[in-house]
């Protein structure tokens, strides 16, 4: 008798912090998730880092606006030094997402992971850790936007792309 009094206490005891809700992500965090998975499978592919290529902008832009179901661009990198080896389309939690991988001389890979959000709280440009991945995200206009880069390069240079990325696709 006494040990169930025991295991009652306990569980009882236990019980209103064994009953709460994990927190749930914040929508940048659940952005970033998406976008750090997505660049760890397809940006590393050396054969297929791209679904369609990079010969027509307007075309992938036209693709990826009818997919996102929103105006999309393709932004030009080329003075920052990465050109464009193409996009894809992917699945997120939500819905659609889309993906641009670009390369340095150096084979340096970065991506910008364009995805709707469902309650598109708008956030500022934020660094946000993402494993192996060092990126910035932001929130505007229902879309959220992510740049990644792998471990190592310039935080400030991948910043000064974020920054840039975030001005040219105010649409």
């Amino acid at each position: 008798m006494a040990l169930l009094l025991g295991l009652g206490a306990a569980s009882g005891a236990a019980g209103p912090w064994a009953l709460r809700e994990p927190a749930r992500p914040s929508e940048i965090a659940c952005l970033q998730i998406e976008a750090a998975t997505a660049y760890r499978v397809f940006a590393a592919d050396e054969a297929h880092p791209a679904g369609a290529g990079p010969d027509d902008r307007a075309a992938l832009a036209r693709w990826m606006t009818r997919t996102l179901g929103r105006p999309a661009l393709v932004p030009d990198l080329s003075a920052e030094g990465y050109r464009l080896l193409g996009g894809r389309t992917l699945t997120a939690m939500y819905g659609p997402a889309a993906m641009l991988t670009y390369e340095d001389p150096r084979s340096g890979r970065i991506t910008l992971y364009v995805q709707p959000m469902r309650l598109g709280r708008v956030a500022g440009i934020q660094r946000v850790a993402a494993g192996a991945v060092d990126s910035f995200a932001w929130i505007a206009g229902r879309t959220g936007y992510s740049v990644l880069a792998p471990p190592g390069e310039s935080g400030d240079a991948l910043h000064g792309i974020a920054s840039q990325l975030r001005d040219e696709m105010r649409l």
